[in-house]
């Protein structure tokens, strides 16, 4: 049977407090008055700890709703100001407050319905349900000055500040013990990547939290032991009570800690090794190519918001290699606070090769040249080729579209940007191993063929040259098998990676020939003048190092401004400029033009089909 300390039910009057044993029905009058034994503590704790767990279990969803409530107000900014009129648009201001309100309901709405349901719990399990209005009907007899300094001097008052005091040096220690066994890692936190520290950091305070709540559990639970079973007087109370709660936090903090440890393990060891003298060998790898991104681009590449840019660089891969026959490194993918948040860069073996910005939630429009009524909208430039674009919003794509104009939204220019990075620094990523597994894969069917060429006529090496010469041109390595037959033809006479390369690219004239000319009708050339060949030939210089060209430097000027002027017509009529040379002055014109006109195609006639129909437009002269 429990037993009632039922000084805490006296009522107030000159006899004193009673002591008389508790029977039912006075027990019944006590629960009316709203006189019942429970702890406080229990309600706060479980409170506390319901806010904590559920903040952990929830904690990405909101950071997402978070950034995502950011990006919308970030990005409606140019909607939002007239900067011509320096005025402020109220209908899009209050669009944005009713958005930021309803994300913050929905955020606010889960905790506050946790902490109703635990805390009319903790109520329930501790006295039951037995609804009565009698506490809230006011008794003036209450209000009585010298019974109400009587009651704030008196122990029970006097034991509650006890109470409180106990508990914030309780939570105090909790506090400090927790950070001191933290403090060496805490201190390098500057050494781990920001992301990391950030998401370290915020396990600490909910692993706080969550002990904290346990031990207002402690708290409660030895509260309503000593009050409510025990009939002990108020001293030996907080003695006794003071005596559990430590022996309770100590039994506690083993089991607690072992299960929180295991979250923050991960963070742990990385900050370890980092920490680690030796693991800076590490910190020294490159990546192939990165993709860096600031935190507005964010949920272009997360998938849990949506996002398909992991998607789009498989398919970028996937591309390339039937495109080029070439596998692209592993593509790395990043966010940099460092950026802005639409920025993002592409870096080639940890050099920043190009840059691009995008507008969350808009579209850019490019005028094809035929448009003719123009879409108003925020002038920027596409990354890719530099061409002139406006940013537009979501309600003005479909008349843009019927306008003319190409639409395309953010995750395909940044998808082509990084194509066209990939494709003009190929050559650099076609490493020896590359080469290696590529003829690999081609000896299982043809181990005749690469017996006799490697490493017996040719080493790995000069096979990369060559191949990273055809890649530099746009010219697909996919028919490995041809242009090794080539090699193994050619490398008993030389062994010149350039003229290797020559022999190559006429083994691949049909390939060569579908890619630069039409079947069917005339392709419009540039040809080069004899004279122009022959300057050439005879300003070449062979040395150990390979073949160079030493032309005067005014008989360059002069070339190039004639190239130019061709070039300019054919591009004017909007056709892609070619340029026709005798196979033995190919290799060393296009090295003369290469540094002026990077996207030149300079063919050889011998890299041409016989039924190819050419039409001469311009001749290159001095």
């Amino acid at each position: 049977m429990i037993k009632y300390n039922l000084q805490y039910f006296a009522k107030d009057g000159q006899g004193g407090e009673k002591t008389e044993p508790a029977t039912a029905k006075k027990l019944n009058d006590a629960r009316k008055e709203g006189q019942v034994a429970k702890s406080k503590e229990i309600n706060s704790a479980f409170s506390l700890l319901g806010f904590f767990v559920l903040l952990k279990i929830a904690m990405g969803s909101i950071g997402s709703q978070f950034l995502g409530s950011f990006h919308t107000f970030y990005n409606s900014i140019p909607e939002l100001i007239n900067y011509s009129e320096n005025s402020l648009d109220i209908k899009v201001f209050v669009q944005i407050l009713n958005h930021t309100a309803l994300i913050m309901g929905k955020i606010l709405a889960p905790i506050f319905v946790v902490g109703f349901i635990i805390s009319l719990g903790g109520d329930l399990v501790q006295v039951k349900w037995k609804p009565t209005s009698k506490p809230l009907q006011p008794k003036l007899n209450k209000f009585d000055p010298i019974s109400g300094m009587k009651k704030i001097i008196s122990a029970r008052s006097l034991f509650e500040l006890v109470k409180s005091f106990l508990k914030i040096i309780l939570i105090c220690y909790v506090s400090y013990s927790t950070l001191k066994s933290k403090q060496e890692i805490i201190l390098r936190l500057y050494d781990i990547p920001l992301n990391l520290a950030l998401t370290y950091i915020g396990d600490i305070i909910l692993n706080l939290g969550i002990k904290i709540s346990a031990l207002y559990i402690m708290v409660g639970a030895t509260m309503i032991f000593l009050g409510v079973v025990t009939p002990l007087n108020t001293l030996l109370f907080a003695a006794l009570g003071l005596i559990f709660i430590l022996s309770g936090f100590t039994m506690s903090k083993s089991i607690a800690i072992e299960a929180i440890e295991e979250e923050v393990d991960s963070g742990e060891s990385v900050a370890d090794e980092i920490r680690r003298p030796e693991n800076v060998v590490s910190l020294l790898h490159v990546d192939p190519i990165e993709l860096e991104f600031g935190y507005g681009i964010i949920p272009l590449a997360d998938v849990n918001q949506g996002g398909d840019l992991l998607d789009r660089v498989v398919m970028i891969r996937r591309q390339i290699a039937l495109e080029l026959g070439t596998v692209v490194p592993i593509i790395r993918l990043r966010d940099n606070i460092q950026l802005n948040p639409n920025q993002y860069i592409i870096k080639i073996k940890g050099v920043q090769v190009s840059e691009g910005e995008i507008l969350f939630d808009h579209y850019m429009a490019m005028n094809p040249g035929y448009v003719e009524e123009e879409i108003t909208g925020i002038p920027t430039f596409e990354p890719s080729f530099h061409l002139p674009a406006i940013w537009i919003t979501e309600n003005q794509r479909e008349r843009a579209e019927s306008m003319g104009y190409t639409v395309v939204d953010p995750p395909s220019i940044i998808a082509t940007h990084l194509t066209e990075v990939i494709r003009n620094h190929i050559d650099e990523l076609l490493t020896r191993q590359d080469v290696s597994n590529l003829i690999n894969n081609i000896k299982e069917n043809n181990t005749t063929l690469i017996d006799e060429l490697v490493p017996k006529q040719l080493g790995i090496g000069e096979i990369q040259k060559v191949l990273q010469n055809l890649l530099r041109e746009g010219i697909s390595i996919r028919d490995l098998l041809t242009i090794c037959e080539t090699l193994a033809d050619y490398a008993a006479t030389t062994r010149d990676p350039d003229i290797l390369t020559e022999y190559a690219r006429q083994s691949l004239k049909r390939s060569i020939s579908a890619k630069y000319f039409e079947q069917g009708e005339a392709t419009s050339v540039i040809t080069l003048d004899p004279k122009i060949e022959q300057d050439i030939m005879g300003a070449v210089k062979q040395t150990e190092q390979g073949a160079f060209l030493t032309l005067d430097p005014e008989k360059t000027k002069t070339i190039i401004a004639s190239v130019e002027e061709e070039v300019n017509k054919l591009q004017n009529l909007g056709k892609s400029a070619i340029i026709i040379t005798s196979p033995i002055v190919r290799m060393y014109f296009k090295k003369l033009t290469q540094d002026y006109f990077k996207d030149l195609v300079v063919v050889s006639y011998n890299e041409i089909e016989s039924n190819i129909e050419l039409q001469s437009v311009g001749m290159v002269t001095i």
